[in-house]
C-alpha cells in the first residue's frame, strides 16, 4: 500500500501558446513544497508534435526509474503546452515505485494524484481478471489502470479522499476529479492563455501571476459580516474556484471544461414512524466502526486527536478497540470554560491503552509564527485556534506520526449544532400545532429544563425563531436576516462592502443538506486541509465516508435530535464504549477555544503586526477605537477583522508580519 498526501500543479495552455520557459511550472510546484518533502517530479507534453518529457529535479527521490515518456531531463527549455507536477508525502517510506507524475506504461496517459484509494486492492484484483499487468503496489497505478479500463465511469468506483489530474494523450484532453465530499482540495481557474491548477490557491498565482486574481469584495463582506467562506466554489480570488466535490470532467484541447455530478447526497429521508431507532443507531454504529477500520491500515504510526467532544470520543474508543495501544492529543486550555480536558481524561480512562499527550498551547503563540501561517492559509481564516490545532499535528509529527484520525465532519453529517438545527426543528413543530413534541424538545435540550418558563428562555427563543423562522414565513425571514446584517455591518469598522450573501430559508433537511456542501463544509475540508498539509501529516476523517455520510442522510430528522438530544444516533450507538458523562452530556463547546483571553491578550501586538494593514475595505482608526466594543459584543466578529487585516498585509500586499518583534514589544510594554 502506497498512501499518501501530496500536491500537485500543472496548466494547459491553448494552440499557439506553447512556451518552452518552464520557470512557472517550477514555481507552482515549489510553492507547496511543505506538502511533499519526499519526492518531487515534472512532466511536460506538447501535443501538437506529441512529445513528452519528464524532468527531474534536485528534489526528486534517488533511485527513480526513467518513466515511459519520451525522454528525462534536467533542463528549464523544454517545448510543451501541458505541464503536471507533484510533490509528495509519502505515508510508507519513501521508495520510487510511487514516483509522480505517474505514467502508464504505453507513455499514453499521465496521472498526479493527492488522497488515498482505500479499496485499491479490490480493484487491483477487478483489473487483473481483466489481463492488467502491475509493476508496482500503489495505489496510483491501480486509479490509473482503472481510468484506462472505464474511462470516466471509474471515479464512482473508488472509496477514497482523492484530486486527481490526468493527461489522456490519444484523447488529448486533460481529466479532473475530487472525491464525494471535497476531502482533497483542487483549485482551477482559467486565463486567456489556459487553465492553471493546483492544490494551493498559492500555486495557482505562482503559475498564472498574482495580478490576475483581484480580491472579491463579495467574498469579504460575507466573510466579516456574516462568517461565511468559501460559498459553493468561490474563493477570495476572483477567477480561481475550486473543482467541485463529487465531480469528475475533462479539459479539451481547445479549452472547454466539461463535467458532470458522480455522486450525490440522499435525496430523500425515511418517515419516522418506518425506522427503529435502536436500529438506526447501531446500523450507524456498524458503518462508524468500518470507516474507523479502514483507516488505521498504514505500516506508519497512527494517532487520533481527542477533543472529549462526542465526535473524537467516538472516533477514539472505536479506533482504540482495532489495535492494542494509541496514541492521542489533546489541546488543553485549563482555567478556561474552553477546556475539555476532564471529559478527554475520561475518555482515556474508560477506553484504557491509550497513550494520552496534552498540550497548552501560550496565548501569544499565533501572533509570534502569524507571519508563516498566515501566508500559508492563502485565505482569512475563522478563528485562532486553527493554529492551535496545527500545533497538535506538529507535535504528532515530531513523534514519527505521519497519520491521524479525528472527527471532522460528525456535526454536519449528524445535525450536531443545535443553534443551526434545533431552533428551525421547533419552527416547524410550531407551524404544524406539534405543542407536545415542541416542548418536549425544549426540556430535552435545556440543561435546566425549569428554566423553560422564565422570560429570559422565552425572549431568547423567540427571537432565535424569528431569525430562523424557516418552515413558517420565508419571506420574512429573508427580511429578517438583511436587516440583522444591513445593522452588524454599520456597526462595523468596513467600507465599500457590498451585502454579504443571505443563506436560502429552508427546513432542517435542507439546512443539513446546505452545511454538508457549499455553506459549511467546503469551509471546514479546505481550512483544515490547509493546516494539516502545513505541517505534514495525513489526517483521515471516519465520519466522512460515503457509506456513513449516506445512512445519516437517510435518517429521520426527528431521529438526529431525539427529544432534544442532538446527534442522538451517535449517542445510543457508543453508550458502550464510552462514558455516560461525555455521551449523554448536554453541553457542546464546539471547537473550544478561550477567544475572548486571546482577544484581550493580543489586541497590542495585533495593531503593531497589521495596523498598517492598507486595506481598502477597513478602516483601522475606527477598529482601533472600538476594539474593546468589539470584543465585548461580537468577539467572532472581531477576530474576522483582524485575520483580514493580515491576510491583506501578508497574502494580497506581499509584506510580512513581524509577529515575534510585535510580541515581545506588547511583553515590555505590559
Amino acid at each position: 500500500m502506497s498512501s499518501r498526501m501530496c500536491g500537485l500543479a500543472g496548466y494547459l495552455l491553448l494552440a499557439g501558446e506553447a512556451r518552452a520557459d518552464t520557470r512557472a511550472i517550477h514555481a507552482m510546484n515549489r510553492s507547496m513544497a511543505h506538502r511533499g518533502p519526499d519526492d518531487e517530479g515534472i512532466a511536460l507534453i506538447d501535443p501538437d508534435r506529441n512529445h513528452a518529457t519528464h524532468a527531474h529535479t534536485d528534489d526528486t527521490a534517488l533511485g527513480v526509474a526513467p518513466p515511459a515518456a519520451d525522454g528525462v531531463v534536467l533542463g528549464h527549455s523544454i517545448p510543451h503546452r501541458v505541464a503536471l507536477a507533484h510533490r509528495r508525502f509519502s505515508i510508507i517510506a519513501p521508495g520510487p515505485g510511487g514516483h509522480q507524475p505517474f505514467w502508464s506504461p504505453d507513455g499514453r496517459a499521465c496521472l498526479t494524484f493527492n488522497g488515498e484509494i482505500y479499496n485499491h486492492e479490490a480493484l487491483r484484483r477487478t483489473l487483473r481478471e481483466r489481463g492488467v499487468r502491475f509493476r508496482t503496489r500503489c495505489d496510483t497505478e491501480v486509479l490509473l489502470a482503472a481510468y484506462r479500463a472505464w474511462g470516466m465511469a471509474c471515479f464512482e468506483r473508488l472509496d477514497g479522499f482523492f484530486a486527481i489530474a490526468l493527461y489522456d494523450r490519444d484523447a488529448r484532453r486533460l481529466v479532473l476529479a475530487r472525491d464525494r465530499m471535497g476531502q482533497a482540495p483542487l483549485y482551477l481557474a482559467r486565463t486567456t492563455r489556459g487553465w492553471f491548477w493546483a492544490s494551493e490557491i498559492k500555486g495557482v498565482r505562482a503559475g498564472a501571476g498574482d495580478a490576475a486574481f483581484p480580491v472579491r469584495a463579495q467574498a469579504v463582506a460575507d466573510f466579516v459580516v456574516a462568517g461565511h467562506r468559501d460559498l459553493a466554489d468561490q474563493t477570495f480570488f476572483a477567477g480561481i474556484e475550486t473543482f467541485p466535490a463529487a465531480h469528475a470532467g475533462w479539459i479539451d484541447d481547445d479549452g472547454a471544461l466539461h463535467t458532470r455530478r458522480y455522486w450525490r447526497l440522499p435525496r430523500q429521508r425515511h418517515v419516522a414512524s418506518d425506522v427503529d431507532p435502536d436500529t438506526a443507531a447501531a446500523d450507524l454504529r456498524e458503518r462508524l466502526d468500518e470507516a474507523v477500520r479502514t483507516r488505521l491500515r498504514a505500516d506508519v504510526p497512527i494517532a487520533a486527536e481527542l477533543s472529549g467532544g462526542m465526535d473524537s470520543s467516538s472516533i477514539v474508543a472505536l479506533a482504540r478497540q482495532h489495535v492494542p495501544r494509541l496514541a492521542a492529543y489533546t489541546v488543553s486550555f485549563p482555567g478556561t470554560e474552553a477546556d475539555e480536558t476532564r471529559y478527554a481524561e475520561a475518555v482515556v480512562r474508560h477506553c484504557g491503552g491509550i497513550d494520552h499527550h496534552l498540550m497548552t498551547p501560550p496565548l501569544d503563540d499565533f501572533m509570534q509564527t502569524c507571519d508563516r501561517y498566515v501566508a500559508h492559509m492563502d485565505e482569512p481564516f475563522h478563528a485562532p485556534n486553527l493554529l492551535t490545532n496545527q500545533r497538535a499535528w506538529s507535535a504528532m509529527a515530531a513523534a514519527g506520526i505521519r497519520v491521524s484520525l479525528n472527527g471532522g465532519g460528525g456535526d454536519e453529517v449528524l445535525a450536531g449544532y443545535g443553534a443551526h438545527y434545533l431552533v428551525p426543528l421547533l419552527g416547524q413543530m410550531l407551524g404544524r400545532g406539534d405543542l407536545e413534541g415542541f416542548h418536549r424538545v425544549c426540556a430535552g435540550y435545556c440543561e435546566k429544563p425549569a428554566g423553560i418558563g422564565s422570560r429570559s428562555y422565552t425572549r431568547r427563543l423567540l427571537g432565535a425563531l424569528l431569525h430562523q423562522a424557516c418552515h413558517v414565513a420565508p419571506e420574512g425571514a429573508v427580511w429578517w436576516r438583511r436587516r440583522k446584517t444591513a445593522g452588524l455591518s454599520a456597526a462595523l469598522p468596513v467600507r465599500g462592502l457590498p451585502a454579504p450573501a443571505i443563506r436560502p430559508v429552508s427546513d432542517v433537511a435542507g439546512i443539513l443538506r446546505e452545511n454538508a456542501t457549499d455553506w459549511m463544509m467546503n469551509y471546514w475540508l479546505r481550512s483544515g486541509h490547509q493546516s494539516f498539509m502545513g505541517v505534514p501529516i495525513e489526517v483521515r476523517a471516519p465520519f466522512l465516508d460515503h457509506r456513513v455520510v449516506e445512512l445519516a442522510f437517510t435518517l429521520p430528522i426527528e431521529h438526529l435530535m431525539r427529544d432534544g438530544w442532538m446527534k442522538w444516533p451517535l449517542r445510543a450507538a457508543m453508550q458502550a464504549d464510552l462514558p455516560a458523562a461525555v455521551v449523554w452530556r448536554r453541553r457542546k463547546m464546539g471547537f473550544p477555544f478561550p477567544l475572548d483571553a486571546w482577544l484581550a491578550h493580543n489586541e497590542r501586538a495585533f495593531f503593531a503586526i497589521a495596523g498598517d494593514a492598507e486595506c481598502p475595505y477597513l478602516d483601522m482608526r475606527a477598529m482601533r477605537a472600538g476594539y474593546h466594543r468589539l470584543r465585548r459584543d461580537t468577539p467572532a466578529t472581531l477576530w474576522r477583522l483582524m485575520s483580514l487585516a493580515m491576510w491583506w498585509k501578508r497574502c494580497v500586499t506581499g509584506r510580512r508580519l513581524e509577529g515575534e518583534m510585535a510580541v515581545e514589544r506588547a511583553r515590555n510594554a505590559a
